[in-house]
């Protein structure tokens, strides 16, 4: 922006002109009056097309300088063609190159920053498993891209875009192209482990077999000092062995091994590790055999190797159920292979001593007795007591239903409320009144014998119904004889239920008694 102090008279604007270059008339001129302003946009416009443009100063007094034409392009975008013609051509086993026709200058539409190449592979060997496909864009310049890092003996699968600022535009039909076999990559997890004349090797397939892995050269030498010995080579032929043992060298002596494995086109790298070799002589006593897992019927037993004394050829196990005698063979192990053994087929609950025996070619010795017990019901029954037996169970059972069931007839017995059989006793009398004794012979209604009965307290008279008239109540009589004439004392069946009523009531009922008739203690049936 042109300040205040540059503007030299009033009315300050900016002229803005512009034309596409191919065009030979300028647009209209588009005045800015505010003079802070440093920046305008034109719009609409073509993507990615030149023009010319100037922008001059003007007062009330005139305009300023001629303006110098500047070129300016309006917005990218991304290219709307893709490259053509696109082929490789395989150079060898790691250099392949890519060749396209560019995209032509009208479909890039921007500034064009390069071309990328993309590509996936995918390895040719069968000894293995294949690894994810992976995809990996690289940038260049111009045709042809060297692609010089790929890799020996796969496939790979390529295709072509163009780019600039805005973006990458769309990509070529792929081609493909396959890589000849070259020399494999170093062995995966290689260990060497001592013995007492030589050494166990084991290692993996090599992460970049780069072709069909044929074999492994196994490569060692003794060294003394600053001397090493003469090398001595062991060929393994077999690309899917993972594991060599070395015999017949001097024990205690340190030597230089090793390990590269080799297709037909040659060796791979090496990778070299140096030990001594373990003294010689008859194996040491193994560690007492550990059980992290124990089952029903199986026991895995483990143990831990001697890595310092003489080496062990091999690991035996046995086993026996406690008490017996007879040790039983559950098997032989490698100690390079695995340092543990499963035992199968076992009693449930039962127990068992183990033991580990290491055996080489000078001896064997024994490790000490561990004792463990199978999982399951027999080692449940030998710990519980008769609790857990069948017949007890059936007993508790049996005790609990007869408890409900008496349970049951204490709450019928309760509700029922204990009720007198009134009716039945009335029959009685009315069949043969005078066979009725006075006393309660029978257990009913002893709380209302005569005063004049043997059993009668203070010698009184019964009087009323308490007398025991000779004379029955008639079987028509209606309930209204009963003084009061409230037929609600008695429930269906004869019963007294009044004495559950109210004190007041009770007490009215035994005045009217005490001044009624004989007749009126007449049962009614």
């Amino acid at each position: 922006p042109m300040g205040p102090e540059k503007q030299n008279a009033p009315g300050f604007k900016y002229l803005l002109r512009y034309k596409h270059q191919d065009a030979t008339e300028w647009t209209p001129v588009i005045e800015i009056p505010d003079w802070t302003v440093s920046q305008y946009t034109v719009e609409p416009t073509e993507t990615f097309q030149a023009y010319d443009i100037t922008i001059q100063t003007a007062n009330e007094e005139g305009s300023g300088p001629a303006p110098i034409a500047t070129v300016g392009f309006s917005g990218e975008d991304v290219p709307n063609a893709e490259p053509t013609n696109v082929s490789v051509a395989v150079k060898g086993p790691t250099e392949i190159n890519v060749m396209w026709n560019s995209v032509p200058s009208e479909n890039l539409r921007g500034n064009l920053r390069g071309y990328k190449v993309r590509y996936s592979s995918e390895s040719l060997t069968v000894q293995r498993q294949k690894r994810e496909v992976e995809t990996i864009v690289k940038v260049y310049d111009q045709s042809p891209a060297i692609m010089d890092d790929v890799t020996p003996y796969s496939r790979y699968t390529i295709d072509v875009a163009a780019f600039n600022n805005a973006g990458d535009g769309p990509y070529s039909a792929p081609v493909n192209a396959e890589t000849p076999e070259g020399v494999p990559g170093p062995v995966a997890n290689y260990v060497l482990t001592p013995l007492s004349a030589g050494f166990y090797l084991k290692w993996d397939f090599p992460d970049q077999p780069n072709g069909i892995v044929v074999g492994y050269l196994i490569k060692y030498q003794k060294m003394s000092g600053t001397e090493v010995g003469s090398e001595i080579i062991v060929d393994v032929p077999d690309g899917l062995i993972d594991r060599k043992k070395i015999g017949g060298l001097k024990e205690e002596v340190k030597y230089r091994v090793s390990i590269a494995a080799y297709t037909v086109i040659g060796e791979g790298e090496s990778i070299v590790k140096e030990e001594f070799t373990r003294e010689n002589g008859p194996p040491s006593v193994p560690e007492a055999p550990l059980f992290p897992l124990v089952g029903v019927n199986s026991i895995n037993v483990t143990w831990v190797p001697d890595e310092e004394g003489p080496s062990v050829d091999e690991y035996e196990v046995y086993y026996r159920k406690s008490g017996s005698e007879e040790w039983i063979l559950a098997g032989k192990v490698d100690p390079m292979d695995k340092n543990y053994l499963v035992i199968e087929d076992l009693d449930s609950g039962t127990t068992y001593d183990v033991r580990v025996r290491a055996v080489n070619s000078m001896g064997d010795a024994d490790g000490p007795v561990s004792v463990v017990t199978t999982a399951g019901a027999g080692a449940l029954a030998t710990e519980s007591s008769f609790v857990t037996e069948g017949w007890f169970i059936g007993l508790m059972c049996v005790i609990v239903f007869l408890l409900i069931i008496l349970l049951i007839i204490c709450i019928i017995k309760r509700n029922k409320g204990g009720k007198y059989h009134v009716s039945e006793k009335e029959d009685q009398l009315h069949g043969d009144i005078e066979s009725m004794p006075h006393k309660d012979d029978d257990g009913g209604f002893g709380e209302y014998k005569g005063k004049d009965s043997p059993d009668a307290p203070d010698g009184k008279k019964p009087d009323g119904s308490q007398g025991g008239s000779t004379k029955g109540g008639s079987e028509t009589d209606s309930m209204a004889e009963y003084g009061d004439q409230d037929t609600g004392q008695f429930n269906e069946d004869g019963s007294f239920i009044g004495q559950y009523g109210d004190e007041k009531k009770r007490k009215q009922q035994e005045a009217e008694a005490d001044n009624a008739s004989p007749a009126a203690f007449s049962t009614f049936v």
